[in-house]
């Protein structure tokens, strides 16, 4: 018995210090957790994230949201990893109007000779503009926009001008006008080129 809790503690402490030791170099902010988001790895870009509780945090072990709406997400992508590989998951970030896109991917550690196997997954920070449909996703609901005002704010992102949008929309100039004001509201800019500034920003912050 003597002999397997020592085998047992000197495999636990190798696991800990080598099973993830391939992600450490990574430049990006990178982290490692289980399905109860305890947290396994965390390289040093990711370490810096979690000091800093942009968007993440570390409660007594546990990732955590800042953003204690966005926690339910975050579980949720988590969870379902290992079964169905989530679309990338967002969180508010203290920077206004900021948020942090994570990509959840499962992983498999190796094996261990007297350790229990639990499933784990990597979170990791994607860097740069998010796609139409994760710009949607912050603008419903961050931003409380209506479907109408998402498409037109979608459009103006990839580009398009005012008036082609009301044409791809099939709605009057003067319609989509009222839309575009609005979304200076909600997004609290005060010009459509802003407006496209700050939807490029999404991902950056």
């Amino acid at each position: 018995q003597r002999a397997l809790q020592t085998s047992y503690a000197l495999e636990a402490r190798a696991v800990a210090s080598d099973r993830w030791a391939a992600l450490a170099a990574l430049p990006g902010a990178v982290a490692v957790v289980d399905a109860d988001l305890r947290l396994a790895f965390a390289n040093a870009p990711m370490d810096t994230l979690l000091r800093g509780a942009r968007a993440l945090t570390l409660r007594s072990g546990r990732l955590a949201a800042v953003d204690a709406a966005a926690q339910g997400r975050l579980v949720a992508a988590v969870r379902s990893a290992e079964h169905t590989p989530p679309p990338a998951v967002w969180l508010p970030t203290a920077a206004a109007g900021g948020v942090m896109l994570l990509d959840v991917t499962p992983v498999s550690a190796p094996s261990a000779r007297y350790l229990p196997s639990r499933p784990h997954v990597l979170l990791s920070v994607r860097r740069g503009a998010l796609s139409a449909q994760e710009i949607a996703a912050v603008l419903r609901e961050r931003h409380g926009c209506t479907r109408s005002e998402v498409t037109l704010a979608v459009l103006l992102a990839q580009g398009m001008a005012l008036s082609a949008a009301a044409a791809e929309m099939g709605l009057t100039y003067g319609t989509v006008r009222v839309y575009l004001k609005t979304l200076f509201q909600k997004m609290d800019v005060h010009s459509q080129a802003q407006l496209v500034a700050a939807l490029a920003r999404l991902g950056e912050a």
